[in-house]
């Protein structure tokens, strides 16, 4: 049986792991960061549950928030519609995300569907 002291370090490492992310889809020009958002896309259309890519992507995803590039807060960001339906990315396939700036919106529309047949708006929630 662990000891208290034992308890306390496990408990505090559970709350500092951070899931693995790919580091190859956050650059930084300037003093900007910058997103690839066309291989986020590709990590969306071929993550499947339960396996090492959905991982990574949600990883990512975390990632993304803890540099508030992503927010799981509505009023702080943009929000992707197509035919009335919310169209964000979701963190663990429940939590929609919303882009803190607009041309992450734009780059993600742009890479994810780029060749939809529909309307796909992005608007602002503001508080």
């Amino acid at each position: 049986m662990p000891s208290e002291e034992q308890k306390t370090k496990m408990t505090k490492e559970r709350r500092e792991f951070k899931s693995p992310y790919r580091e190859d889809v956050i650059g930084k020009n300037e003093d900007k960061i910058t997103i690839d958002w066309k291989k986020i896309a590709e990590m969306e259309r071929t993550a499947r549950e339960g396996t090492y890519s959905a991982t990574l992507l949600y990883g990512t995803y975390d990632h993304l928030i803890d540099l508030g590039i992503l927010s799981v807060d509505p009023k702080e960001g943009y929000h992707l519609v197509g035919s009335s339906v919310l169209i964000n990315p979701r963190s663990r396939g429940l939590t929609p995300l919303y882009f803190t700036r607009k041309e992450d919106a734009e780059a993600f529309k742009g890479a994810m569907y780029g060749g939809a047949l529909y309307r796909i708006d992005i608007l602002e929630l503001s508080s």
